[in-house]
């Protein structure tokens, strides 16, 4: 299972991550700093001080089950 974890600076300097579960196996990493962009500037989850304002980094954490 692929996590994509991206890491954020917030209006107040403070540090947000956000992790997504589940993503492709190929994703790119201008895919991912699409995506980043796009929850920058429509701004769907914080308000005030937390606030999204600018990309920290992304990775793509691969987790394997053990059966």
């Amino acid at each position: 299972m692929n996590t994509l974890v991206m890491k954020f600076l917030t209006k107040a300097g403070k540090n947000c991550t956000i992790r997504v579960p589940n993503v492709k196996d190929d994703l790119t990493a201008l895919e991912a700093n699409s995506l980043m962009d796009l929850l920058i500037s429509t701004n769907i989850f914080y308000t005030g001080d937390q606030e999204l304002v600018s990309r920290e980094s992304s990775e793509l954490d691969s987790t394997k089950l053990l059966a």
